[in-house]
């Protein structure tokens, strides 16, 4: 084993929030960060149509569908399989593939979504400069899905990570929404770059 695997089993291991998803049943510890945010916001009021972003391994889509009415629809996207999970509608799909928003538009419906939540983060290189770039790029795919997909009046939680690229993002948003919040819950790890920006009231 690499010294840097050893190094993350370790952190894994003393990780508060990783042992408490393992005895609540949620399948990573990213659940701990929703239902904080969900708690600060409010997030899920009236809210009967959602899509989960970069779902995979379902940590987000067991904290929304747990608190959403049955009778909601609950749908899950990601580009790596994951299991099934009970009021959830899975889609394995690459959100940045240009086949992707075609097979969506039937599935989920355009401007029929109360929420999009969106958790996605690019493989790490190391180099901040570069991560931060890749993960803009994430960030605006995941607004031009908010484009087509979210109902006037609907909200976006979305990860970013702080740095040079954050002001061009909060720029793009402050366009599409009345309101910007800048979120960093408890279990986000202290040396991670990752915030939340909760995007109220698409225009």
């Amino acid at each position: 084993m690499s010294s840097s695997s050893s190094r993350w089993l370790q952190r894994q291991r003393r990780d508060k929030y990783v042992r408490d998803a393992k005895v609540a049943g949620y399948r990573s510890r990213a659940a701990f960060k929703l239902l904080e945010i969900s708690r600060r916001t409010g997030m899920f009021r009236s809210v009967r149509r959602v899509v989960d972003l970069g779902a995979a391994p379902g940590g987000w889509s067991q904290v929304v569908s747990s608190i959403l009415d049955p009778q909601s629809a609950v749908f899950a996207i990601d580009k790596l399989s994951m299991d099934s999970i009970p009021g959830v509608q899975f889609r394995k799909a690459d959100i940045t593939d240009a086949c992707f928003s075609e097979e969506m538009k039937v599935w989920v419906g355009v401007s029929s979504l109360d929420l999009v939540l969106s958790d996605i983060a690019p493989n790490l290189s190391g180099i901040a400069s570069v991560d931060q770039a890749s993960m803009s790029g994430l960030v605006m795919i995941a607004a031009n899905f908010c484009e087509i997909y979210l109902k006037k009046g609907g909200n976006f939680l979305v990860k970013v990570f702080e740095g040079d690229e954050l002001p061009r993002i909060k720029d793009r948003l402050r366009g599409e929404f009345s309101k910007i919040t800048i979120l960093k819950p408890k279990a986000s790890r202290s040396d991670s770059a990752e915030l939340y920006l909760w995007c109220c009231g698409r225009r």
